[in-house]
């Protein structure tokens, strides 16, 4: 006999039925509003190097510190997938494309410059 049809057999018929439309729940930790950080995203630093340059930047997602981390171009910095097309001694420039009800791309071009802070 394998071991989960002994598991089966072992519990009484009722804890084997469960009602479809029960909301399932799952052990989780809760939601502590004072372990997660509000870092508002912002620039601290722009290094160039010969051949690349690089930004440190605070985003949403540094914990609770609101350490700065590393971005590159082509990396996505916004709830809606905008990128950094661009790094240089001026700032960061984000893109965000997204498509309105019509059907219509719409692009929008950020520029944010060092300790600038922006809400996404």
């Amino acid at each position: 006999m394998s071991p989960a049809l002994v598991l089966l057999t072992a519990l009484p018929l009722g804890q084997l039925q469960r009602d479809p439309f029960q909301t399932l729940a799952l052990a989780t930790t809760p939601f502590d509003p004072a372990v997660t950080a509000t870092c508002p995203f912002h620039v601290t630093a722009i290094v160039e190097d010969g051949e690349e340059a690089v930004a440190l930047g605070v985003v949403p997602s540094s914990g609770q510190e609101c350490t700065p981390q590393v971005l590159r171009v082509g990396d996505t910095v916004t709830p809606h997938h905008g990128r950094i097309v661009r790094i240089d001694d001026q700032g960061i420039e984000v893109v965000t494309e997204y498509l309105t009800i019509d059907g219509d791309l719409v692009t929008e071009r950020t520029l944010l410059g060092l300790g600038q802070e922006v809400d996404w």
